[in-house]
């Protein structure tokens, strides 16, 4: 790191910055894996010509990947600039170095610098599905009643096709700690299981999650493994790869049907019909329900997003009369406007919990390192 002529580090935090470089003016990654170490320097000059110097100065080997100011009282208070080196393949995923910038009395400029690394968390050695299996069973289960998939059952025998599968899952990274934003998930579940040869049993299943936030759930010898990361780690890969779904498709060489799919509009109908007499409206359920912030550098970059499933179908389909359709839209309405005032109050105890962040306004130029914080919660509708 280079800095103005005259700079010189200070033991504490600089007197006469109120505050604002007792933390770093963007926070790191939402992970335990994350290891900060930080220091404090106080450079002539006043705040804009000293981040004018760093960013015509960069760090050796390091991107400019994000900056941004915070303002009280309509003043910009502190600004903060954040530089990034490649990750090292199967060692640090991320390396970072955030400077943060504010005016001192007199004239001077407090410069706060904090590094930024995530150590990865290797895959156990032990957790490799075995060798010499003959049959592999191909599935598509739901979680979610009403939310199926049209695949049906099959079963590979190709010798050659099994080891490029179990090849393809051995290579996969173990899962890594930490929070990050995850799409709506349906519920739909791909089983791969391998048995061996003469075996009534299967020597290891791999249940694959090929929505929300992906990822492999592995059984060796019926003892469950820790999870697996759908995707490979940053660093180890020069070129984006598809999707685990894709490459499986290609290895089995069909095009595996996993999109959920409602069921007919006399399947709804009758549930309608049985649920008015025995089920009380009150018994959908709220499953999985995850709320989630998008945090880019540890700033919010948006509001609070929920994604959730029920727990059966709503009580409406493409078939059916305009009206039993404008009753359900009512119903739904009325369902989610009591879905709304509960949000209100998990959000409300999770900003009560949740460390505050600092308001600022932050711009950040396209990268893959967006993180998010997640707190799983469950209710009932």
């Amino acid at each position: 790191m280079s800095l103005p002529a005259g700079a010189t580090e200070s033991s504490s935090e600089p007197v006469g910055d109120e505050g604002l470089l007792a933390h770093a003016g963007a926070g790191g990654p939402d992970t335990p894996n994350v290891v900060e170490a930080h220091a404090w320097w106080i450079v002539p000059g006043s705040r804009a010509e000293v981040m004018a110097y760093v960013r015509g100065h960069p760090p050796n080997g390091s991107a400019l990947i994000s900056w941004g100011s915070g303002d009280t009282r309509g003043l910009t208070s502190f600004e903060s600039e954040t530089f990034a080196w490649p990750a090292l393949p199967g060692v640090l995923s991320t390396r970072s170095l955030v400077l943060t910038a504010a005016q001192l009395p007199h004239g001077s400029t407090g410069l706060r610098a904090d590094t930024q690394v995530v150590w990865v968390t290797p895959r156990p050695a032990s957790e490799r599905i075995p060798a010499g299996a003959r049959r592999l069973s191909v599935s598509v289960t739901s979680g979610l009643k009403g939310n199926l998939a049209p695949q049906r059952p099959f079963s590979v025998a190709s010798a050659q096709r099994i080891e490029r599968i179990v090849a393809l899952l051995n290579s996969l990274p173990a899962a890594q700690p930490g929070t990050r934003a995850c799409p709506a998930d349906p519920g739909i579940r791909l089983r791969l299981a391998f048995y061996q040869p003469d075996a009534a049993s299967p020597s290891a299943v791999a249940t694959i999650d090929p929505s929300g936030c992906g990822g492999v759930q592995l059984t060796i010898g019926g003892r469950p493994q820790a999870p697996l990361g759908s995707e490979a780690l940053p660093g180890t890969s020069t070129t984006r790869e598809p999707s685990l779904i894709l490459r499986i498709d290609r290895v089995l060489g069909v095009k595996l049907k996993i999109s959920p799919s409602h069921p007919s509009p006399g399947a709804v109908l009758a549930e309608k019909s049985v649920g008015s007499r025995a089920r009380p409206q009150s018994s959908y359920k709220f499953e999985d329900l995850a709320v989630t912030r998008l945090v880019s550098d540890g700033k919010p970059t948006s509001g609070f997003t929920s994604y959730y499933r029920l727990n059966r179908a709503l009580p409406f389909a493409p078939g059916g009369s305009s009206k039993e359709k404008k009753k359900a839209a009512r119903v739904c309405s009325q369902r989610i406007y009591r879905w709304m005032a509960f949000m209100r109050k998990v959000v409300l105890r999770l900003w009560a919990t949740k460390a505050t962040t600092r308001a600022g306004t932050v711009t950040q130029k396209p990268s893959k390192s967006t993180h998010t914080n997640i707190s799983p919660v469950s209710a009932k509708w």
